[in-house]
């Protein structure tokens, strides 16, 4: 069972929340414990979209606590930032969600691209005026359909269903419709931050619940001595156990209940559960863990995630804090 989460905890971390779309946006290394928790219980995202590939995909280095900034972040719409103070890490900052989302790889980046795609009629596309790169001129003065599309994501929906990125700086459309041509835009395109203005930019949602539930499998793996595989179809059935009691509490999306009231259903809600306990410090262990479990992915091609010691691979990373 759950262990009992600390309600005072959990009311400082509803402090963090805004109505609407800013709600949970909260960077997770300034978090209470059970964070993850509540993400989970509450956020409208759909976690079966959340690819096996995510859950082992590189950590980010550490940003500073979020310090929104709504005009730097409407002026990096549709922009992707590297950060150049930590390991080169790069960020769609989506104009739909008005929020940023990390790219871990040329793969990340590609399933982001069609994700986020608009669908756009042959007629209108044959309106788009294309790009080879980065320094083709500017023409947000002259194409009026570029320019309102500048950020965006287009695919081609009476075609093959080829996908174009509309590059902010000059409105041209370039194709990213294969990993190497989205990682040749991370590469080529991406704008370069520093780690306290990439903070001023808040997370979106789907960043919000993946690293929450990221964190939670990993958790639920170690507690119950599963697989990555077996944790997360465990921990779906309770999130949507989690789901259907606040549901039924009548703490369901569009409610209008006060964020008091919804951070105390969530933590009864929680009573009848095995969700994890995570803590500041517990997760620190779960990074490291992340970062072995790539060593191991990297080491042996045929790697799946049922093969996972989950045990073995926190013992080894409690070891090595341990030694230091």
């Amino acid at each position: 069972m759950l262990k009992n989460i600390k309600k005072i905890s959990i009311i400082i971390f509803a402090s963090f929340l805004i109505i609407g779309s800013m709600s949970l946006a909260v960077l997770a290394e300034d978090l209470v414990d059970n964070e993850e928790l509540i993400e989970l219980a509450t956020s409208e995202e759909n976690i079966s979209e959340i690819s096996d590939n995510e859950l082992l995909e590189a950590e980010p280095s550490e940003l500073p606590a979020e310090n929104p900034d709504s005009v730097l972040t409407e002026r990096m719409f549709g922009r992707m930032l590297l950060d150049v103070e930590g390991n080169g890490e790069v960020y769609y900052v989506d104009p739909v969600t008005g929020g940023k989302e990390y790219l871990a790889d040329g793969a990340a980046a590609y399933n982001l691209l069609q994700r986020r795609a608009l669908g756009i009629s042959e007629e209108n596309f044959a309106k788009l005026s294309l790009g080879e790169n980065k320094d083709d001129t500017n023409i947000c003065k002259d194409s009026v359909l570029n320019n309102r599309l500048k950020g965006r994501i287009v695919i081609r929906a009476e075609a093959n269903g080829e996908a174009y990125w509309i590059y902010p700086e000059n409105c041209r459309a370039y194709y990213t419709g294969t990993f190497d041509a989205a990682y040749k835009l991370m590469r080529d395109f991406s704008l370069g931050i520093n780690k306290a203005n990439l903070a001023k930019i808040r997370n979106n949602a789907r960043q919000r619940i993946k690293q929450a539930f990221r964190y939670a499998v990993y958790a639920y793996a170690e507690d119950n001595s599963l697989s990555l595989d077996e944790a997360r179809v465990a921990l779906e059935n309770e999130i949507d156990g989690m789901k259907t009691c606040m549901n039924e509490a009548g703490f369901g999306p569009g409610n209008n209940n006060s964020i008091k009231e919804k951070v105390a259903q969530v933590d009864t809600c929680a009573e009848n559960t095995d969700m994890p306990t995570i803590s500041k410090e517990r997760r620190q262990e779960i990074k490291g863990t992340i970062r072995e479990t790539r060593k191991e992915q990297q080491d042996n091609k045929d790697f799946k995630i049922k093969d996972i010691n989950i045990n073995d691979m926190f013992k080894r990373v409690r070891d090595m804090i341990f030694k230091k």
